[in-house]
């Protein structure tokens, strides 16, 4: 699924984590980029989540959901 519907989908399940996800700046990088699967971080003053788009790909909508539960918690 996309990244977007991902998002709203642990939005619904989870609010909290959802919740706290959409004060995130969000991101997807290419396939050869350093990111090789997904990450949280800064830039600048902005907090910022990062998803390689191969990897995200591969994973199933279960997965996916997991992930950015993972990364805000």
């Amino acid at each position: 699924m996309t990244l977007e519907k991902a998002l709203k989908e642990l939005l619904i399940r989870e609010p909290f984590y959802g919740i706290f996800l959409l004060g995130f700046d969000k991101q997807m990088v290419a396939a050869n980029h350093e990111i090789k699967t997904a990450a949280v971080g800064m830039r600048g003053l902005t907090l910022m989540l990062w998803v390689n788009e191969e990897f995200w790909g591969k994973l199933s909508d279960e997965e996916q959901i997991a992930i950015l539960q993972h990364e805000v918690g």
